[in-house]
C-alpha cells in the first residue's frame, strides 16, 4: 500500500510512516525521514533543548512554581478559616437580617412582582413532584406523636385553624413527600421557614431566643 508524504511529496510504502491511531488513515501524513529532518531543524521538542531551557530559566520556573504553591495553600487556609467561623458568620447574618427585616421583605416583594411567571412555573413543578397522597389516619398519628404541638415553637396546633404540615427536608432540596418527612407546624413557623431544613430553622430560632 502506497502513501504520499505531504512534505517531500514522494509515494512511499506504508511502513515508512509512523503509526497514529487518531488520524483517519492510521498513520502520520509525514514520512519517517521528514520527521527526523524536522527534529533536527526545530530542536525544541528534543530532550537536550528542554534541559538547556531549564538551566537557563531556572529562577523564573522556580518563581512560577512558588506562586502556584502559594495560591493552593491560600485556598486551603481560606477553606479552613471559613469552616472555623461558619457558626459565627451564620449568627451574624441572622442578626443583620433581623435588624434590616423591612428592607429584605421589600426586596422579596419586588422580586415576586418581577418574576411572577417563573414562580408560578416553579410551583407547578413542585405540585407535580407530589405523587403520593398522605392519608387522614397518618396525620392523626403524626399529631398524637407530637402531642398536637408545633415542632418548632411548641404551641398547640389544630386542624382547620393553624395546622400546617411541613417538610423537614423541603421538596425544593429533593426532600420526599412522605409521612416520615412531615412534622406538624403552626402557620407562622411554616411560612417563616422557607426552603430551609428543620435543623437549619431550629438553629435560627435558638439564635433569636438568645438575642
Amino acid at each position: 500500500m502506497l502513501k504520499t508524504c505531504r512534505l517531500c511529496l514522494f509515494e512511499l510504502e506504508i511502513h515508512n510512516f509512523v503509526v497514529r491511531s487518531r488520524s483517519n488513515s492510521g498513520h502520520t501524513t509525514e514520512c519517517k525521514n521528514c520527521i527526523k529532518l524536522q527534529k533536527k531543524n526545530y530542536p525544541s521538542s528534543t530532550q537536550k533543548y528542554k534541559q538547556q531551557y531549564l538551566l537557563k530559566n531556572k529562577e523564573h520556573i522556580n518563581s512560577l512554581r512558588r506562586e502556584s504553591y502559594n495560591i493552593e495553600n491560600s485556598k486551603i487556609s481560606n477553606r479552613k478559616n471559613y469552616l472555623k467561623h461558619k457558626e459565627k458568620r451564620l449568627a451574624h447574618n441572622i442578626i443583620y437580617y433581623l435588624n434590616h427585616k423591612e428592607y429584605f421583605q421589600r426586596k422579596a416583594k419586588n422580586y415576586r412582582l418581577k418574576h411572577h411567571h417563573s414562580i408560578l412555573l416553579r410551583n407547578c413543578a413542585r405540585r407535580n413532584k407530589i405523587s403520593c397522597h398522605i392519608k387522614q389516619y397518618q396525620i392523626h398519628q403524626l399529631l398524637e406523636k407530637h402531642n398536637n404541638q408545633c415542632y418548632y415553637c411548641n404551641i398547640k396546633v389544630y386542624s382547620g385553624i393553624n395546622l400546617h404540615l411541613d417538610h423537614q427536608i423541603p421538596l425544593f432540596r429533593n426532600g420526599k413527600h412522605h409521612i416520615d418527612n412531615l412534622v406538624p407546624s403552626c402557620a407562622h413557623c411554616n411560612l417563616s421557614k422557607g426552603n430551609k431544613t428543620s435543623e437549619e430553622f431550629k438553629a435560627i430560632i435558638k439564635v433569636k431566643n438568645v438575642c
